[in-house]
């Protein structure tokens, strides 16, 4: 991404126009803001709301740049609407945000052609209830942490449109109810080696492999499977069940 940071001291300059007239008594037309707050103070606190967005900008994961991008543009116009612009500091850094704050939209992961070649590591697997898998005590949701499965499950980008996922393991977990009706949880990791071809397709940071989406984010892939984790509890009858479903958040690290 392109340096944004020299805009900060370009900023202290209207941020010491603004603060140099806190003496003398606003005139001028004023009109209405945003936020509903009174004129002098939206005006005195401007320059500050300024370098706030731009500081959030700065910091940003790629997927929130561009949201970020409208938001500290949006300031700035709201500034030169309710305050004017005397001295047009901020209107010359309009200019210099340009219509997307600079971004670089050629980093990886914002174009297909970026992938080709790469391979993703599985590096996370999250579920929403947290379950104790290696039996030290301590339930987590991160079902890799908790023991050796999915340890190398992969993604590589063969080319503009196809994409080869790899599995290696599956985690298989029962739950059973002894006779005094405690859960007796158990699980076994079962060794594959499951390899499938799918499609996927890049819209800026949005990944979409064969209709599942996921967040290009840096050097990550994350994709959210709704209800994709489900488990089952077998009543004492052997026949009523209780079925569980839970969003699977998969996260794959770039190798």
């Amino acid at each position: 991404m392109k340096k944004i940071t020299y805009y900060f001291a370009l900023l202290l300059v209207g941020l010491f126009f603004v603060s140099s007239c806190d003496d003398e008594p606003l005139e001028g037309e004023f009109f209405s803001t945003p936020d509903g707050s009174d004129p002098a103070d939206f005006c005195a606190d401007a320059p500050l709301a300024i370098t706030s967005a731009q500081v959030a900008l700065a910091n940003a994961a790629p997927a929130q740049q561009a949201e970020l991008c409208d938001a500290l543009i949006a300031t700035i116009n709201s500034t030169i609407n309710v305050c004017g612009d005397d001295t047009g500091i901020f209107q010359s850094l309009l200019d210099e945000l340009g219509t997307d704050c600079m971004i670089d939209t050629t980093d990886p992961g914002d174009g297909n052609d970026d992938l080709v070649g790469r391979t993703y590591l599985l590096t996370a697997f999250e579920v929403e209830t947290p379950i104790d898998l290696n039996g030290d005590g301590v339930a987590t949701t991160e079902l890799i942490s908790e023991g050796s499965c999915y340890e190398n499950e992969t993604l590589f980008f063969n080319d503009e449109t196809n994409v080869t996922v790899t599995s290696t393991s599956f985690l298989e977990i029962t739950v059973e109810v002894d006779a005094d009706d405690n859960l007796i949880q158990s699980s076994e990791c079962i060794f594959e080696e499951d390899i499938t071809n799918a499609t996927y397709s890049v819209n800026g940071n949005t990944i979409t492999i064969d209709g599942i989406d996921g967040v290009i984010n840096g050097n990550q892939i994350v994709i959210t499977v709704p209800e994709g984790f489900f488990g089952e509890i077998v009543g004492d009858d052997g026949i009523s069940t209780v079925e569980l479903l839970e969003d699977i958040v998969f996260t794959y690290t770039l190798q």
